[in-house]
């Protein structure tokens, strides 16, 4: 977007106020300029031509399509964290990060999530963490980072979107009879966005990883620090229960995967001397 047009922007926020922005943002997407007035009337002490005024810019920022950036920017402000924080909200719910929803749904596991939705909805991470212990074998930290995760999701109004996403991929049947119980009830008077675009290295995650290794311990996207510097892999597998049993380090790099290759040697060495670990290569090609 050019300077004029985020200028423009700006100058428009000055006549709505970024505030009433937030407020009405809704309204202003879905009524018209007299219903904007009316609603106005009801909830505001301003002038007639004030509110014509406003209704007709905060109009007038969808129509030309830069409600988007109109956020962006009121997100970005200082000095009004109330109101930044609300951009983000919506910001957030209209303008999703799918990669990421999708890196975090591969940390927790599609059927993780729909398996304790309401759980992670509505316990306590102590009620949570019981929880974990009567039903799965898992490790502490892989408990912690699945709780960690899905907190996040809902803290960030991401939970709808989550479902989204397992709903349009190939998930088991299991699970997408789970999700679509779960939408429905939760948005009776929506359709489930159809997401178009999923990492390729999520759904070998999904589709490969965590069948072939069903009766392992799989932490996905799993930190590992070495002198100081942070390092992720992509899926670390280990045996329940067993401490000397298999150690495995999975990476699969898609297609504009950064092919330095001495350089994903040289941290392929630290990762395996670090955990004592085998390491495995996938790459999109070969799949």
């Amino acid at each position: 977007m050019t300077n004029q047009a985020t200028d423009k922007i700006k100058r428009q926020l000055q006549t709505i106020g970024m505030s009433t922005f937030i407020t009405y943002y809704y309204d202003f997407e879905k009524k018209t300029v007299q219903e904007l007035v009316k609603t106005f009337e009801k909830n505001e002490n301003w002038s007639e031509s004030s509110m014509q005024t406003k209704a007709s810019v905060g109009k007038a920022i969808f129509r030309e399509g830069t409600q988007k950036k109109t956020l962006e920017i009121i997100k970005e402000s200082k000095n009004i964290d109330d109101i930044s924080d609300k951009a983000k909200y919506i910001y957030n719910n209209e303008y999703p990060d799918w990669q990421k929803i999708a890196r975090d749904l591969q940390t927790l596991g599609m059927s993780t999530f729909v398996e304790y939705y309401y759980d992670f909805k509505n316990l306590t991470n102590q009620e949570l963490f019981d929880k974990f212990e009567q039903d799965k074998n898992w490790s502490l930290t892989s408990k912690q980072t699945k709780v960690s995760v899905a907190r996040n999701i809902f803290k960030k109004n991401h939970q709808r979107h989550t479902l989204e996403l397992i709903l349009s991929g190939r998930a088991d049947e299991n699970t997408i009879a789970k999700a679509t119980e779960i939408y429905t009830k939760e948005y009776p008077d929506s359709e489930p966005y159809k997401v178009r675009f999923v990492r390729q290295e999520f759904q070998f995650g999904e589709d490969i990883i965590n069948n072939l290794f069903s009766d392992y311990n799989i932490e996905a996207q799993k930190t590992v620090i070495v002198d100081g510097k942070t390092y992720k892999i992509d899926w670390y597998i280990t045996e329940k229960n067993n401490d000397n049993g298999l150690k495995l380090a999975i990476e699969y790099d898609e297609k504009y995967h950064n092919q330095n290759k001495l350089e994903d040697d040289e941290r392929q060495k630290l990762i395996e001397t670090k955990l004592g670990c085998k390491f495995i290569r996938f790459r999109e090609s070969d799949s």
